[in-house]
């Protein structure tokens, strides 16, 4: 698996050990902008990206904190940005919001080769990052949605997306990636 390295200026310095990860998803463009220089211009970010074709990018380096998962809770724990590593699934297409939230809705947003890859990254995560446990693999409508933030909650991955598929460990490849 190769790493494809993207710059995004959206980080900050942890102040906590990394112990989970806040599966996301958004458009892979926006605006005819490419995600994460979306993100970047709004002033988010997140850890990595993987694109419909499976590749794997990171934008912002695991040790530092992103801006991904905003106002958000976790089995006690608030702002997870802090300590969660931000995985951003990307939808295909240049899709508005409206568009967006209806694609995740459905299996065929999400393509298999992006599972194989998502599988790959956790499993080289939780190899980096002992702390991290299935049960701290949680989407961003877990973490933020209408419970949390009730004026602005969030959906994403959403119902299309097999999140099971990708916390059975069973499923996990751990060969060390090339980083380019």
């Amino acid at each position: 698996m190769i790493i494809e390295q993207l710059q995004n200026p959206n980080y900050k310095d942890r102040h906590r050990e990394v112990n989970g990860i806040v599966i996301h998803s958004m458009s892979e463009y926006i605006d005819g902008k490419f995600a994460n220089d979306f993100l970047a211009g709004i002033g988010l970010s997140a850890h990595y990206l993987i694109s419909p074709k499976g590749e794997v990018y990171e934008c912002v380096d695991p040790d530092f904190a992103a801006y991904h998962a905003g106002v958000s809770e976790w089995e006690g724990q608030k702002y997870l940005n802090t300590s969660y590593i931000g995985v951003e699934v990307l939808v295909e297409g240049d899709n508005s919001y409206a568009e967006f939230l209806d694609k995740i809705n459905q299996s065929e947003a999400f393509k298999a080769i992006q599972y194989t890859s998502c599988r790959w990254l956790i499993g080289w995560l939780k190899m980096q990052y002992p702390k991290i446990t299935d049960k701290r693999i949680v989407r961003h409508s877990d973490v933020s949605g209408p419970s949390i933030r009730p004026d602005d909650p969030k959906f994403d991955p959403g119902k299309g997306f097999n999140f099971r598929s990708i916390i059975s460990s069973d499923n996990f490849v751990t060969k060390k990636p090339t980083i380019q």
